[in-house]
């Protein structure tokens, strides 16, 4: 993982309350949605768990609600995954 992709990833863990679900509700996610793959993402234990199943669209829904460029996010955490596999 180079380091574009860790501080994509790591500024996941810095998007707050209220403005989450302002951008769930304009990403048309609802919150139990955002809030499972939230916890799907590479690199946490419910990810490992559940066999690393997550849908490419959804990853690019999780980074256009975070804030970031839906492609980047969806690649980076494809990458991460990658490297954690091999």
């Amino acid at each position: 993982m180079d380091m574009d992709d860790r501080e994509l990833l790591a500024a996941t863990d810095m998007v707050v309350g209220e403005q989450l679900s302002l951008e769930r509700r304009v990403a048309g996610l609802t919150c139990l949605e955002l809030d499972n793959a939230a916890f799907l993402l590479p690199g946490t234990t419910m990810y490992a768990e559940r066999g690393g199943k997550l849908s490419r669209r959804s990853l690019e829904a999780i980074g256009l609600v975070l804030g970031f460029d839906p492609g980047d996010f969806s690649q980076a955490c494809e990458r991460e995954v990658r490297r954690r596999t091999s």
